[in-house]
This record gives structure tokens, C-alpha cells and sequence, in this order.
């Protein structure tokens, strides 16, 4: 059976062979197609898209050059191509290049899909995909697809986006993640929950704490901030997070808090500290780590979207200098589900005119709650569970969208929202 599911939007069709093809959406997509023994031959999933309604049906036809799609996650790129209906294709090859290059091999494969991590930073980057067939013909590029890395570079991996291809267990093959000791059960999978990408990292109570060394060295002055999302899973509830600075090998600590209220949907949560008040750890590199701490062993918490932030601290005698994100975000609303009103946060990189509005589940636009131009930086804005009439709309599953276009690029993302009366 289907592993993510959906309260609305969903389709299901007989087919031809007497398989079923099924569809739903939340703020993903998720298709696939069951056989009689209901067994899954067909899977397919879209992050940050929604559908009311798709079909399958068969093709004939050949293309000519690859189709190809492009994800971006994080600091990770997906590419997803296939020449539909040549079956002489023995493999396929990738080429990219940025703004001052030209197209180059980037790599070659036997799949359909190819993931590209830690490209170059604030860069553009190019890609286009060839088919090769069994006797060594190449067919004309496929069209060129395109996308701007902007990610936050002190961090490797932080929505746990790599490798991408199966559930892990352990973090030993888990890119710039760490444990002291081997895990009993906490490792990375797949979750429609995902606040960031597709996939999110499960913590076992009694494991090692998971840990990574970021890129930043700690400099005097500055306000460090680390945000993440967590929630509980089957009972665990207790979080601890640990801020330390690499000295000789060793993590010595510079501010530790636990979290004991986690609920079942995820939420953002935040520590900081100034360095000023730990000059021990100025000029060292700065490292953080998560532990559940749940006393009930069978127990889990989920972590996802780990970011980390720096600030100047300013004397109260000077004007605070504005911190400007170095990435866009939208936070899940908060919180939610909701009654009376929930509050909804996004950060921009750059001004620009920024929209946002409240859909139903037909996809409906029932309130517009912000349409002007809005500067970098961080902001908030209020749900009072009102339509654009001023009435007050039934509990169920709502979507908030936002679209920014400004100097540079058009955005785009949502989110679902549970509202309880």
C-alpha cells in the first residue's frame, strides 16, 4: 500500500492490465500504481507541487531528446530524465556549466536520475542531458534546465537530503553527520512530514548523540544562532541540543538545553549564544549535536531543516545592524494545527514583491493575507482564520502559498495547515 497519505485531492484509476493507479497530494505529490497482489510498480513522487487530479495512460510515441526535470533541495540538486519510448538507450550523459563556463561532462549513468550536491555556492548552474545507444550514438541535448544555489555553506547536509536513496540506519554513510558510537535505530528516511526536501533524520532513545562540525570559526562579537524543526514520534518527547567548539579533537560545550515539550507535528525551535560570553571558544570551530533523551527506550524524535545563523552584536550605542538572511525560507505556521489564529513566518534574501495567500483544498484562493514589497530580513504575519469577506472559515486543511519575485528570482513555495474549531 501507498506510504504517505492524503485527506483530499486524490484520484484512483483502473487500468487496462487491471492495476491500480492512484494519486493524492498534500503540498507533495505522490502517484503510484498497484498490482493485484498490491505490490507497488509504479512510484512516483513531487516535492512542492500539488494536483487535484491525475491519469495514466499508454504512449506510443519516441522522443527525440531526453525529457528532463530538475528538484532543488537544500544544497542538493535532483535531475530526473528519461527518452521516453527508445528502448535502444544504453545510458545517459550529464553536462553543466555555470555562468562563465561552457557545458562540460559532468558524469554519466545507467539511471534515470542523478543527484548533485554541494555545487558552487550563490552561483547559476546549468545542466542538459544526451542519450547514448547500444551502439554508441548520442541524441541532440535536451532541453536546458536551470537553478540558483543559494544555501547556507557552513552546514553539510542539513535537511539530511543525502545520500537520497534508500532509509539508512546508523550515520556512518550519512554526509557530514556523526555519532561517537554505532546506532541501535536512528538514521535518516523518507517523510511526506519533510519541513525541508523529502527526508528527515529519526533519533532513538539510548543512541549516541548525532553531531556535525560546521564551517564556521567563532569569531568575537557575533550572535550564533542555531534553528531546526522537531517533533516527537511514538512517545519521544525529550530533545537535547548541545552547542560545543572543536578544540584538540575534544567538544567542549558552550550552551546546552533540552526540549521537553514535542509535539506530533513539527515545530521550529532555536538557541543562541554570544560570543562574547564564551571567549574560550573564539577562533574555534563551532559544532552541534542532537540526543533523544526520552526515558522511555522505544521511543524516537525527528529533527529536520537545521540552520545555522551569525549576527554582529552592537554596543547600545550604535544603531543594531540588521542581520539579512542568506537564504529564503518559509517556517511552518505556528501553531498547528491551530483554533483562533496561527502566525506564519518567512525570511527573504533580497527585497522584493512578495504575495501571500490562504488556499482551500480545491485550491481556491479564500484570503490574500499580504501583497506589497517587502524588504530582506526576517518577517511574520497573522492568520485570523478569516476570508477576504471577513467571515470566518470551517476547520479543515488549508494551504498558505508564497510567491516572491525580486532582483534576481521568482519563488515559490507552500505548506498545509490543520485548523480546529
Amino acid at each position: 500500500m501507498p506510504d504517505r497519505y492524503s485527506g483530499y485531492m486524490g484520484t484512483v484509476q483502473v487500468l487496462p492490465n487491471g492495476n491500480r493507479y492512484i494519486d493524492w497530494s498534500t503540498n507533495h505529490v505522490k502517484t503510484c500504481e498497484i498490482n493485484s497482489e498490491g505490490e507497488k510498480v509504479l512510484d512516483f513522487y513531487a516535492y512542492g507541487i500539488s494536483t487535484y487530479r491525475s491519469y495514466r495512460f499508454e504512449w506510443d510515441g519516441m522522443m527525440h531528446i531526453p525529457y528532463v526535470i530538475l528538484e532543488k533541495h537544500d544544497n542538493v540538486i535532483n535531475l530526473i530524465f528519461n527518452k521516453f519510448g527508445d528502448q535502444s538507450v544504453s545510458h545517459y550523459n550529464i553536462y553543466h556549466r555555470t555562468e562563465t563556463d561552457e557545458f562540460v561532462t559532468l558524469d554519466s549513468t545507467f539511471n534515470t536520475y542523478y543527484q548533485a550536491a554541494n555545487l558552487e555556492n550563490h552561483t547559476h548552474h546549468y545542466f542538459r542531458v544526451t542519450a547514448v545507444d547500444t551502439n554508441g550514438a548520442e541524441s541532440d541535448f535536451s532541453e536546458t534546465v536551470d537553478v540558483q544555489m543559494d544555501y547556507n555553506s557552513m552546514l553539510v547536509n542539513s535537511s539530511f537530503e543525502l545520500p537520497g536513496t534508500e532509509k539508512q540506519t546508523g550515520f556512518g554513510y550519512i554526509p557530514g553527520w556523526q555519532t561517537d558510537t554505532s546506532c541501535e535505530d536512528s538514521g535518516v528516511e523518507q517523510s511526506a512530514e519533510a519541513t525541508e526536501g523529502d527526508w528527515i533524520a529519526f533519533l532513538k532513545s539510548g543512541d549516541p548523540q548525532v553531531w556535525q562540525i560546521s564551517d564556521y570559526t567563532v569569531q568575537p562579537n557575533q550572535t550564533v544562532t542555531l534553528s531546526f524543526d522537531a517533533r516527537k514520534n511514538s512517545q519521544g518527547k525529550d530533545l537535547e541540543i548541545i552547542l560545543f567548539y572543536e578544540e584538540g579533537g575534544s567538544h567542549d560545550p558552550i550552551v546546552a538545553d533540552t526540549i521537553t515539550d514535542l509535539t506530533d507535528s513539527f515545530h521550529e525551535f532555536q538557541m543562541d549564544f554570544s560570543t562574547n560570553n564564551m571567549p574560550a571558544s573564539i577562533n574555534h570551530q563551532l559544532g552541534f549535536g542532537f540526543r533523544n533523551i526520552t526515558s522511555n527506550i522505544h521511543s524516537w524524535v525527528r529533527i529536520d531543516n537545521v540552520n545555522l545563523s551569525i549576527s554582529d552584536v552592537t554596543s547600545e550605542k550604535t544603531h543594531p545592524k540588521k542581520s539579512v538572511p542568506d537564504m529564503f525560507r518559509l517556517s511552518q505556521n505556528y501553531p498547528n494545527p491551530f483554533n483562533a489564529s496561527t502566525e506564519i513566518e518567512f525570511q527573504l534574501k533580497r527585497e522584493g514583491q512578495v504575495t501571500m495567500e490562504i488556499l482551500n483544498v480545491l485550491g481556491e484562493n479564500i484570503h490574500t493575507l499580504l501583497n506589497g514589497r517587502m524588504e530582506a530580513g526576517v518577517h511574520k504575519i497573522k492568520w485570523k482564520t478569516e476570508n477576504d469577506s471577513g467571515e470566518s472559515v470551517p476547520s479543515g486543511v488549508y494551504v498558505y502559498r508564497i510567491q516572491i519575485h525580486d532582483s534576481e528570482n521568482y519563488i515559490s513555495d507552500i505548506k498545509k495547515m490543520l485548523l480546529l474549531k
